[in-house]
């Protein structure tokens, strides 16, 4: 039974004629076969259609039927791979062709590949040390060299090739700039599916086995590339020259960083603090939204004669309290205001987005936010 597999509205095209300009839809996704598209337009165009996996076009003509017109794969045994897109090209002269496509099909019955089993190629290793070197052959050979960046969590580590042999290659999406940020397992899987066709091989046997798809693994646009560094042999002195001012340049940061983390273990403090918002007058009950604050700076301005507690640092009675929360509910800190003059640094103030209080009858106060320098 026929599915919809993809709906695609192109991009407005801007005419101009020859050579035709070509638009690509998101990937159409795997196991798809008996496909048929139908399209939908506004303006005429003059153009073609096809599946990017296979070399024919689906229709090469003009003008084109009346909106909406049906057309159908001309190769219906073809399945779709995972790189697979839909492909629209148009030559009108005048701009504003914008057709919409609506892909169905069927989804392919499943192909006994390696029906024999598979097993390890007998010139490979059991365990494989992952080197940069030849994680890129592996990219290489099945022509994507340019996804080296999704690997390099990798490298100089071991791998199974029975872990990876013991089955065919794991299936998945294809490749697209949020797949850097996957998880280590999602990416372990694709590090299979790359070394798959290079150390794997189907189990012989009469009639012979049906071997796996190439992954269909490419690097979507936008895609990071590689640095390329060069050393010219005539001139050594020169490379050696800029790595020992690299080297030099590193060895600052790394003194600076520990310097930083050493302060931040014995202190827990930035190296300064900035003043921020100043709220004068508070009195009576009250409070404000703050954004990651190391602290705040109170400062009692007028208050009522109360009882004080000699000592170093004079203890005020009946001044109040203060304290910092998440807005709702959760109380981060709190404190009994006890003198006339202090700041108050807790350890989950960055946490808070409220400061609040509550002053005793008489009592007027200034608060100043204090932020840690940037």
């Amino acid at each position: 039974m026929a599915i919809v597999i993809l709906e695609w509205q192109t991009l407005r095209d801007n005419g101009g004629g020859n050579p035709s300009r070509e638009q690509t839809s998101p990937p159409i996704g795997a196991g798809y076969t008996h496909l048929q598209v139908s399209c939908d337009y506004f303006l005429n165009w003059s153009g073609y259609f096809r599946v990017s996996g296979e070399p024919n076009n689906w229709f090469n003509r003009f003008p084109q039927p009346p909106s909406p017109f049906l057309a159908t794969d001309p190769v219906q045994s073809y399945i779709t791979t995972a790189s697979d897109r839909m492909l629209w090209g148009n030559n009108n002269e005048t701009a504003g062709a914008q057709p919409h496509f609506i892909l169905t099909g069927d989804v392919a019955e499943p192909t006994q590949f390696c029906q024999y089993g598979t097993r390890l190629k007998g010139t490979s290793e059991f365990v494989f040390y992952l080197t940069p070197e030849l994680i890129s052959s592996w990219l290489t050979a099945i022509g994507a060299p340019l996804l080296a960046p999704l690997f390099t969590a990798f490298w100089y580590s071991t791998m199974d090739a029975r872990a990876v042999c013991g089955t065919g290659p794991p299936v998945l999406p294809p490749v697209q700039l949020g797949t850097l940020g996957e998880s280590i397992d999602t990416l372990r899987q694709y590090l299979y599916a790359v070394a798959w066709p290079n150390i794997c091989e189907c189990v012989p046997g009469t009639p012979g086995p049906i071997p796996y798809p190439p992954p269909g693994l490419v690097a979507p646009p936008n895609w990071p590339t590689p640095p390329v560094f060069s050393c010219v042999d005539t001139d050594i002195c020169s490379t050696l020259e800029s790595i020992q001012q690299q080297l030099a340049v590193l060895s600052q940061s790394l003194a600076a960083s520990r310097e930083l983390v050493t302060l931040l273990q014995r202190y827990q403090l930035p190296f300064a603090l900035v003043p921020g918002a100043q709220h004068s007058g508070l009195s009576g009950k009250g409070g404000f939204a703050v954004s990651r604050l190391k602290g705040v700076r109170v400062s009692i301005r007028e208050r009522p004669p109360t009882q004080i507690l000699a000592g170093p640092i004079p203890y005020v009675f009946d001044l109040g309290w203060i304290t910092a929360g998440d807005g709702q509910t959760v109380f981060l800190e709190e404190r009994r205001v006890s003198q006339d003059a202090f700041d108050w640094m807790p350890d989950d103030m960055q946490l808070a987005t409220t400061f609040q209080y509550e002053f005793f009858p008489g009592v007027v106060a200034d608060v100043l936010e204090l932020q840690a320098e940037t």
